[in-house]
């Protein structure tokens, strides 16, 4: 979750900061236009460092069928219910993207969980799609709001 939250922090500072006068906030911490250089290398540092951590990781790169979770009371609307079809994980080490109808997103996978920043790489969302690599199972997770939603399953073509 550190590292996808890190490449959140990077994408809004480099597509927000320019259309900005002063500053935008992440959190508690302030960037500026003065700033900028060194907060970006910083987050760099952070987001090198974790990568150089990590240890093994599922093997998920493949075709796959989504099927989307029962929705009942789930307030979150980051997946079309009508998107449930084929998805393409790409996968390069621990990096993974996921390619279909509907779901987008862009992550990392280590041991048996992944977790993405759904919506297409490099751009800016607060929700993550945490994924159980060993059985399927997604949970779509609002990190401003904390609000958890079934995402469904994802079955190895």
């Amino acid at each position: 979750m550190l590292t996808v939250n890190l490449d959140y922090k990077i994408a809004v500072v480099k597509t927000f900061l320019p259309m900005v006068k002063d500053a935008i906030h992440l959190g508690e911490e302030e960037i500026t236009h003065k700033n900028s250089k060194d907060v970006l290398e910083r987050f760099q540092r952070e987001r090198r460092a974790l990568t150089e951590e990590r240890e093994g990781f599922s093997k998920i790169g493949g075709e796959y069928d989504w099927r989307w979770g029962t929705q009942g009371e789930c307030k979150l609307k980051e997946l079309p219910p009508d998107a449930s079809g084929a998805v393409t994980v790409i996968q390069n080490g621990h990096d993974v993207e996921f390619k279909g109808k509907g779901l987008e997103g862009c992550g990392i996978v280590v041991g048996t969980v992944a977790v993405l920043k759904t919506g297409k790489c490099g751009g800016v969302s607060t929700m993550r799609l945490v994924v159980g690599t060993d059985q399927g199972r997604m949970v779509l997770l609002d990190t401003g709001s904390g609000i958890r939603c079934d995402a469904g399953t994802l079955t190895k073509r």
